[in-house]
């Protein structure tokens, strides 16, 4: 992660919470909730949508060639590192925001703290 962000030119205006309920679609896609919207690296967002669509390998290099005209314009390793991340920040907004004892979130905080381990 800290080879992948050290080059502070690359970063975008990311939506950075792209979780399949800021996703509408409706002949087009939308996306909503832009509380957390600010400059981050480009593969936060495409780690956060892979990581809520849970692709296979043929799924994903569709998403990413459609993305980005061919899936080896991206770091597949510093992806993988940016999904890895997202999960933990996943965690830690469960931990620190919503409550690990509500219903809506504890099995999600349980499988989070069992990948960390």
């Amino acid at each position: 992660i800290k080879k992948v962000t050290a080059d502070k030119s690359k970063l975008v205006f990311c939506h950075n919470d792209l979780n399949l309920s800021n996703i509408i679609y409706a002949e087009k896609i939308y996306f909503i909730d832009w509380d957390y919207a600010g400059l981050n690296h480009p593969y936060y967002d495409i780690a956060t949508l892979l990581n809520a669509l849970d692709l296979s390998q043929d799924e994903v290099k569709y998403f990413l060639n459609s993305y980005t005209g061919t899936h080896n314009a991206i770091d597949l390793d510093a992806l993988d590192s940016f999904k890895k991340l997202v999960l933990y920040v996943e965690y830690l907004w469960i931990v620190v925001t919503a409550s690990k004892e509500d219903e809506k979130y504890r099995d999600r905080y349980l499988e989070l703290k069992k990948w960390l381990q």
